[in-house]
């Protein structure tokens, strides 16, 4: 497994995002539900979180305690799988133009895992 898209569509609070990455960070597989085996997790690993900002206040600070909080996880000095913490803040399903970056970004980092192979 290499990347992981959590899509966080339940509210914001700091310890979501702590949280889903830890429990990543922390595996050595991804064990789909009713199978036996799973996934082993690579290095490097990319985390791209996805946080639905539509319900938040326009005077909010939560886009901003996101980010600090994805650069604080990148910060880290000594982390198991290399991760990379991507996060993107979309206003619902009709963002286009935040949906086109996410698109774009699974791409580029997928297309680096084809090259060579």
């Amino acid at each position: 497994m290499r990347v992981v898209v959590e899509v966080e569509e339940s509210g914001f609070l700091p310890t979501k995002p702590c949280g889903k990455f830890l429990q990543v960070e922390l595996s050595d597989a991804f064990i789909p539900a009713g199978q036996d085996e799973g996934f082993p997790v690579a290095a490097p690993l990319w985390f791209v979180q996805v946080l639905d900002a539509s319900n938040w206040k326009s005077r909010s600070g939560k886009k901003e305690q996101a980010q600090s909080i994805s650069r604080w996880i990148n910060e880290l000095p000594a982390k198991r799988h290399k991760t990379v913490h991507k996060l993107f803040t979309l206003k619902g399903d009709t963002d286009l133009q935040g949906l086109m970056e996410l698109e774009a970004y699974i791409r580029k980092v997928c297309s680096g895992f084809t090259e060579g192979a």
